[in-house]
């Protein structure tokens, strides 16, 4: 059966990490196609001589319909559509906080698939002290008003939505 895995947590709170250190423990034999807006952005970035803050501040601030975060989002999904057409195993790698987020995608994921939540749970002061660290580390910067407008878009992942639900505390 093939898996189809949504990690859900703010920014910082261990997604990414989760995925490098963890995945391939839990999971040896898969091999996971990572669908993740921020890779993206990061790779545009890396073409453009820019660190990820320089590179989110001129999709921004873009008036290119070409260069902006739906263009990212359309092609990440047009990737994780292909695939599901390749029969693949699927992370999802973003914040997926509100169950209107999470339907985008769940809605596209075949019967076939085991859907798993992987809820982030992170205390304020961690979260916190792992953002500074990331932003020193690559440029990296989430302004306070988008951390909190994330948080409180949270909402717990239901029995409705998925077949099982991990919670990771940090």
């Amino acid at each position: 059966m093939n898996l189809f895995i949504m990690l859900i947590g703010l920014p910082g709170s261990g997604k990414s990490t989760y995925i490098k250190n963890s995945i391939s423990l839990e999971y040896p034999d898969k091999e996971f196609f990572i669908a993740s807006t921020d890779n993206k952005i990061e790779e545009w970035a890396l073409k453009n001589n820019m660190n990820y803050t320089q590179a989110w501040q001129s999709i921004s601030e873009s008036k290119d319909e070409n260069l902006s975060m739906k263009t990212f989002e359309k092609k990440m999904f047009e990737e994780m559509k292909n695939a599901i057409l390749e029969n693949k195993d699927i992370i999802v790698d973003r914040t997926n906080m509100s169950s209107k987020v999470r339907k985008k995608f769940l809605e596209l994921i075949p019967k076939s698939y085991s859907k798993i939540a992987v809820v982030f749970k992170i205390s304020s002061e961690e979260l916190n002290n792992r953002l500074k660290k990331r932003e020193q580390e690559t440029g990296k910067h989430i302004p306070d008003f988008v951390m909190s407008s994330m948080s409180k878009s949270y909402e717990e992942p239901t029995k409705e939505e998925f077949d099982k639900i991990i919670f990771v505390e940090n």
